[in-house]
């Protein structure tokens, strides 16, 4: 279940990847099946499951939730949530319109006329399609030109449009929304990332197959048109190029990063932006790191070994390689490191402990023994700090904006003030001096408008604990849940956090009375670098264990009971499900996956596949490993369908999704209903009701789409009423 996209918000993806944080970026979703389209011999079985879908739900109960599910996105989606302010304006996206308002000096919302800036549905040929939906935005340094990141049909291929804006001396003249909009100066066709040098000169991304970068270039703009510079050519395959400019604006960041096997970054410095980047510190075993510069400072986020958590050093500017690197800070013990957003004078940390307590630690570069820790709303599940490059002037300097959320409970904005550690937007949130480690009675129910929020712990098979949150409506009488529906969520792959932010659609379930739980496995990066470690590769099963044991703790404490259980999972999250399905089918009553990796063994095993040696550091090479080989034969889920009893299965892909195409999900499809076939043929023929209760398998194929699902709010609405229709049937629950 996977959120619709609109505007992009203007964050470091180099430094959200190597933290693990938002749902990990290009490579936390970057799967490859075996194929890259669906052959003709699957034209058949998509006819046959488009009609078996078709069939399978009941349309009333369908059109009833898709309508609770509109008043919901209604409810919640307000304004332009996911705008991005620049400057004096605020950028957004309205129905496939690129616009921006001036934003009121007085009051710092966007209350001036709306100005268009490009209609993506009606830009020139070749520049955009139907259907295209931004995906990003870059304004350049003097506020003069616009880069923006394109989808262009479902596609997950990305197109760069760069728009002249309008001048300061065009204010008074606000063009109106079916206008010809900004002029197109440039289209770059198939990039990954950009960022601005200066207001004539672009770098981005080229990428390769399968949306891969490979390269970096510069467009150089000028009255004679455009010109191209490629700067940086990445020769190794199995390394994935990112860029991201600094707080300041001086240096862009080139970071070239290995799956779990290190990370090393290049300077381009936009003072002599055509100049070839150089190294900060050459890759070294067990080093991943990422470089920022603010308030004239170069600073280092750095694990330097593998076994390592992150932690903040200082380093030169004329000579930035290790051995002048000098600690600044570190966290505390028993705290994780969530993001690290660097201050003209401090650095402001966001943290979680074990159980998932949120905090805030800022640290005066200057004197970093006097580090003061915040500790936030108990309520919160996500900390998102401001992402708009243009906030700092809305806040001050020395103010840090953020958003506290939950899956249930929407976005509240906070300010942190770093001198005093007081943060507004709600009183008694701010505990300044507060110790970041303090779980405060974690397994008590802390409620928050009628919603309740436990976090738990179960007991994996090596004794390990495996953090769990839960969230449902208020306790009824007596606190018995066992009689209600349970959505478990897991991902644990990757070092990315199963996704808990607001969703809409989770408010839906919860005011339906839902139990709604997240299990925190091996194998994501809830509890740091080494908790990722832990789940994957050779000990990839980790995770599958922590999953079957945090199922059976919730029904032990009485939160639901298995014939009342369903579990959801997506993209990576599903080898995870899928093989719970091969080998504790009865743990749970139906399973939802969407765009679900369910063949490990067949991709790890073709190194012709573009992302393949990108993904050995997460699954291993049974190619060139026999005991990797043997590890990943035993929990495939493809591998290991036998007939047996399943659990009712939705599973989703789209046609248009490069990342997991969908003929490896179909084959998987095909795979599985033959198994369920001979299962039933082995026992008595069942009649009447039993029949009727037969545990169905409905998939839903989305012409066009991408890795994320349908591509627009519409037909993301429609497939989630699809899925909870779904689970209403499959779970036996009344309306």
């Amino acid at each position: 279940m996977v959120p619709p996209l609109h505007v992009a918000r203007a964050t470091s993806p180099a430094l959200r990847l190597l933290l693990g944080g938002g749902g990990g970026g290009f490579l936390g979703r970057a799967l490859s099946a075996a194929a890259d389209s669906p052959p003709q011999e699957y034209a058949a079985l998509l006819e046959s499951e488009a009609r078996n879908c078709e069939r399978a739900f009941d349309r009333d109960r369908s059109r009833r939730i898709r309508q609770k599910l509109q008043d919901a996105y209604a409810r919640f989606t307000t304004g332009h949530d996911d705008a991005t302010v620049v400057g004096d304006h605020v950028y957004y996206e309205v129905q496939g319109r690129v616009c921006r308002r001036e934003l009121r000096a007085a009051s710092r919302v966007g209350a001036g006329p709306e100005e268009l800036l490009v209609d993506l549905d009606r830009a020139p040929p070749g520049a955009t399609s139907r259907d295209a939906r931004l995906r990003g935005l870059r304004v350049s340094p003097g506020r003069s030109r616009l880069a923006l990141t394109v989808s262009r049909g479902g596609s997950a291929a990305l197109a760069c449009l760069v728009l002249a804006l309008p001048g300061p001396g065009r204010a008074g003249r606000r063009r109106r929304l079916r206008s010809p909009g900004a002029p197109l100066l440039c289209c770059l066709p198939s990039v990954t990332a950009v960022e601005w040098a200066t207001d004539s000169v672009l770098y981005y991304t080229e990428a390769a197959e399968q949306l891969i970068p490979r390269a970096v270039c510069a467009l150089q703009l000028g009255d004679a048109g455009a010109a191209t510079h490629r700067l940086f050519q990445e020769r190794d395959d199995s390394c994935f190029v990112g860029l991201a400019r600094t707080r300041d604006g001086r240096f862009v960041t080139v970071n070239r990063s290995w799956r779990g096997h290190g990370s090393e970054v290049l300077l381009l410095d936009t003072a002599a932006p055509l100049r070839p980047p150089r190294v900060v510190q050459e890759r070294a075993p067990g080093l991943t790191y990422h470089v920022e510069r603010a308030g004239g400072r170069l600073h280092v986020l750095a694990a330097l070994a593998e076994s390592d958590e992150y932690q903040v050093l200082r380093a030169s500017e004329s000579a930035p390689g290790r051995e002048g690197w000098r600690p600044l800070w570190r966290p505390p013990r028993g705290t994780r490191l969530l993001d690290v957003d660097f201050l003209d004078s401090c650095l402001v940390a966001s943290l979680t402990a074990e159980r998932g307590a949120l905090a805030l630690s800022v640290v005066p570069y200057d004197r970093p023994d006097r580090t003061a820790t915040v500790q936030l709303a108990p309520w919160a599940c996500v900390l998102e700090p401001d992402a708009s490059p243009g906030r700092d002037a809305e806040r001050g300097p020395e103010e840090f904006g953020f958003r506290l959320s939950s899956p249930v409970l929407p976005g509240e904005r906070r300010v942190l003030d770093v001198a005093s550690g007081r943060v507004r937007g709600d009183a008694g949130d701010g505990d300044p001096g507060g110790d970041a480690t303090a779980e405060r009675d974690a397994e008590r129910s802390v409620e928050r408008d009628g919603y309740s929020v436990r976090r738990l712990h179960a007991v994996s098979q090596d004794g390990t604990a495996v953090p769990l949150t839960v969230l449902h409506s208020r306790d009824p009488p007596g606190g018995d849940l066992s009689g209600r529906p349970l959505l478990a969520h897991v991902y644990g792959a990757y070092g990315v956090d199963v996704a808990m932010g607001f969703r809409p659609e989770l408010r839906v379930l919860a005011d339906a009375g839902w139990v709604l739980a997240f299990c925190h496995v091996r194998g994501g990066g809830e509890r740091g670098r080494w908790w990722h470690a832990a789940g994957r590769g050779a000990h990839k099963r980790a995770g599958l264990h922590d999953l079957r044991s945090c199922l059976a703790e919730l029904h032990a404490r009485g939160l639901s009971r298995p014939g009342l259980t369903a579990l959801a999972a997506s993209s990576a999250g599903a080898v995870l499900a899928g093989a719970l399905c091969n080998e504790s089918p009865g743990l749970v009553r139906a399973v939802v996956l969407q765009a679900p990796f369910l063949d490990v063994l067949g991709t790890m095993r073709r190194p012709e596949l573009p992302l393949t040696p990108q993904e050995r550091g997460e699954w291993g090479d049974p190619l060139s490993d026999a005991a990797a080989l043997r590890h990943i034969t035993s929990y495939c889920p493809y591998t290991n369908v036998r007939p047996q009893a399943y659990p009712a299965m939705y599973i989703s892909c789209s046609l248009g999704d490069r990342l997991v195409p969908a003929a490896g999900v179909l084959r998987y499809v095909s795979r599985l209903r033959q198994a369920m076939a001979e299962y039933r043929a082995s026992r008595p023929p069942l009649a009447g009701a039993e029949a009727a209760t037969e545990p169905p398998l409905v998939v839903s194929v989305h012409e066009g789409g991408s890795h994320c699902g349908p591509g627009d709010l519409d037909g993301h609405v429609r497939e989630v009423a699809q899925q909870y229709t779904f689970l209403w049937q499959a779970l036996g629950l009344p309306d």
